[in-house]
């Protein structure tokens, strides 16, 4: 930001055109000027002083706003004046003697501003495309003025944005309704295997991460002591641990989808008693498991 000194606009005025006038060959024929509109609201008062600055030749002009192509003239004086002069005569100007150098900083001016706005205007895209990956679309970009080319673009990412809301919106309404089915079908599961006489279990890394009241009451134990805290090896006689964990592991490695077997089960008090598991390998909240049955077959096997 640039701050601006306020002068006055009759002493300024006088001293600049005095500046201009050096090197010239006398008081111009004619001047053509362009006052903004700012500096004359701004300065009415002493706009009558004016007369005392420029005199000797005839003015014409008139007052616009202080920008000419896009170039910021904000309360600024601006003038074509025309002098006579002699054939061979001297005549000095810093702008016309320089011109190759004035028109390099005039071009280099507008490329920087150029520059400065494609940098501005890349920024906004840049965060709007970070909006878009934080599942943030409610920015709009403001295409009012700008070029036909940037205007597109700009459209065109509100479009998407638009798109990307409706997506997602439609995409949270579709979690939603599964996670609440998932929340059913996991209650509707929780009473069938609470009211089971059957023994129902679930394993995954090796541990049994849900069994029903019949499974624990089976092996003698309560449901806490054995969820996530007891492996299947632990209620499994020495002689057939072999047996079940290979059985285990062809499930969890997709060699086998389902496997039903008898073994030799372990109780808590350390007596053994015969089982027939019936289990196949499932995905369970992004884990592989094993979920099966497990009756109680020791008066099928044991002599009456």
């Amino acid at each position: 930001m640039l701050l601006v000194k306020k002068v006055d606009i009759v002493d300024h005025t006088r001293r600049d055109f005095k500046q201009f006038m050096e090197g010239k060959p006398g008081v111009p024929v004619a001047g053509i000027l362009n006052d903004c509109i700012l500096r004359r609201l701004s300065n009415e008062r002493r706009l009558s002083d004016m007369g005392d600055v420029l005199t000797g030749c005839a003015i014409a002009g008139a007052s616009t706003f202080g920008e000419v192509l896009g170039l910021s003239l904000n309360q600024t004086l601006t003038g074509i004046f025309f002098f006579e002069v002699s054939p061979g005569g001297p005549f000095r100007d810093d702008f016309t003697d320089n011109f190759t150098l004035r028109f390099a900083e005039f071009k280099a001016f507008f490329l920087k501003r150029q520059i400065a706005k494609l940098t501005g205007l890349s920024q906004l895209v840049t965060r709007q495309i970070e909006d878009f990956k934080a599942n943030r679309y409610d920015r709009r970009l403001d295409s009012t003025g700008m070029d036909p080319a940037m205007a597109t673009a700009f459209d065109g990412l509100n479009d998407l944005g638009r798109a990307l809301r409706e997506a997602d919106a439609h995409r949270r309404l579709k979690i939603s309704q599964i996670e609440e089915q998932l929340r059913e079908s996991e209650e509707r599961f929780r009473l069938l295997a609470e009211s089971s006489l059957a023994g129902i279990y679930l394993i995954q890394k090796g541990r049994f991460s849900y069994v029903n009241e019949a499974f624990a009451k089976m092996f003698g134990y309560r449901v806490h002591e054995i969820v996530d805290r007891l492996d299947i090896t632990a209620l499994v006689a020495p002689e057939d641990r072999p047996l079940v964990t290979e059985s285990m592991r062809r499930r969890e490695t997709g060699e086998e989808q389902s496997a039903r077997y008898p073994f030799r089960a372990l109780r808590k008090n350390g007596s053994m008693f015969h089982v027939e598991v019936h289990g196949r390998a499932i995905i369970y909240k992004g884990h592989v498991g094993v979920i099966g049955t497990l009756i109680d077959i020791t008066h099928l096997i044991m002599p009456m």
